[in-house]
């Protein structure tokens, strides 16, 4: 009797079970959130890329600049040296 009351119960279960329609949405609302998820992900990691991107596009331009102020103050220098003794010398022959 053991065994037939168990079976009943599980037919029971069965019996009530619900439709796998009643289902269905619940399934499309996981899916469409795992979908929505994988879409945040994929244009975080797209966002991450750009911030790098525009990180290191700034490093090589600061890099440049500096370069370049280092590059024209050792010309200024060059050329300041260059015309010191130019103005010096009719300077000093006038004191002779």
């Amino acid at each position: 009797m053991v065994g037939i009351g168990r079976r009943k119960s599980i037919g029971v279960y069965r019996a009530r079970r619900r439709p796998d329609s009643f289902y269905a949405p619940f399934v499309f609302r996981l899916a469409g959130a795992r979908l929505a998820r994988g879409i945040r992900l994929f244009l975080g990691i797209i966002l991450l890329a750009a911030i790098i991107a525009g990180v290191v596009l700034n490093t090589v331009f600061l890099v440049r600049e500096i370069r370049r102020g280092e590059q024209h103050d050792a010309f200024i220098n060059a050329v300041t040296h260059e015309l010191k003794p130019h103005c010096l010398y009719p300077a000093l022959r006038r004191d002779n």
